[in-house]
């Protein structure tokens, strides 16, 4: 099971001003769990570094070597799991909860907060909304 999210117009307009985004950067996938993939040019020609935010995590990682590897998100399933957490989307499928657009799954204690990864603490959320929350909580690896 894979719930793609669709980067609507306004979304992406909303995402670039909440994420900080410039002209350099673009916003190269979202997973159903709100974690964002950034594509930024660096000063070196030709050169770019991947970004991920991971919401679930609570981190802001540098993925270039795995994006070396496996190429850029979105990916299929050679990161499926650890990028897309698609074993945590069948589950949710099989309870019935689904994702209607503009929707993310969010974790309603987070993860990196000591919040359980079980179906009883995700919810469905705007990714507007939980992105604009847990973005100052995110830390830098």
């Amino acid at each position: 099971m894979h719930y793609p999210i669709t980067i609507s117009p306004p979304l992406m307009l909303q995402l670039r001003k909440i994420l900080s985004l410039t002209d350099q950067d673009t916003l190269l996938d979202i997973t159903a769990f709100g974690d964002v993939f950034i594509q930024r040019q660096v000063d070196v020609p030709n050169t770019n570094e991947h970004i991920l935010y991971s919401f679930t995590d609570g981190t802001i990682t540098d993925v270039s070597d795995l994006v070396a590897e496996h190429g850029l998100p979105p990916v299929s399933l050679d990161l499926g799991d650890q990028w897309y957490q698609f074993n945590a989307q069948a589950m949710l499928n099989d309870d019935g909860l689904t994702l209607a657009e503009g929707e993310c799954f969010g974790f309603i204690k987070p993860t990196f907060e000591g919040g359980d990864y079980g179906p009883h603490n995700i919810h469905t959320v705007k990714i507007i909304d939980y992105i604009s929350d847990l973005l100052p909580r995110l830390t830098h690896t």
